[in-house]
């Protein structure tokens, strides 16, 4: 298997753009559409949050899990890989960049922070936890089951015909 690991950034940037995406415009615009009181607003809003942050954890995972199982990386191409891709969250260069690391901290630690409150994750600890599921997420292999077909509860007529010539020829007819 040859390593594809611009593919495997691609396809890393297209999910993490979309959950920030969805974060920070998509799901707080319904619930301030569908939620007029603020309480109901609110606690809609911890919810986002704290499903945001498991998926985000899953999706780590499972971008770990495909980068051995179908982009066949190493784990030294994923650590470089990953770090190079994220640090512009977690390396404050570029002053454009601020609120997207803090959007992109917000994805793991509002879920985090909302548990636990005393603990608020800073880029690099959110960082080092991202590696950290990649790394778990490269042991973990779906595979799928051969699954015989079911038969047929009803077989259509046309099914119990022969393929015999007398068969076929009224069709040509019609």
């Amino acid at each position: 298997m040859k390593e594809k690991p611009h593919m495997w950034v691609m396809e890393a940037a297209f999910v993490i753009g979309m959950l920030l995406l969805l974060k920070k415009w998509v799901f707080p615009f319904l619930i301030w559409q569908w939620f007029g009181s603020g309480d109901s607003a609110s606690n809609m809003l911890i919810g986002t949050h704290i499903a945001v942050a498991v998926v985000t954890a899953m999706v780590y995972v499972g971008l770990g899990s495909v980068s051995n199982q179908a982009y066949g990386l190493s784990l030294a191409s994923v650590w470089g890989m990953g770090t190079l891709s994220h640090a512009v969250f977690f390396v404050p260069v570029l002053p454009w960049t601020a609120p997207l690391r803090e959007s992109w901290t917000g994805l793991l630690g509002d879920g985090v922070h909302l548990f636990l409150p005393s603990i608020r994750l800073s880029s690099l600890e959110t960082w080092l936890v991202c590696i950290g599921l990649l790394t778990i997420g490269r042991v973990l292999r779906v595979r799928d089951t051969e699954v015989e077909p079911k038969p047929a509860r009803f077989p259509m007529a046309i099914n119990s015909f022969s393929a015999n010539k007398e068969n076929r020829s009224w069709s040509k007819r019609m």
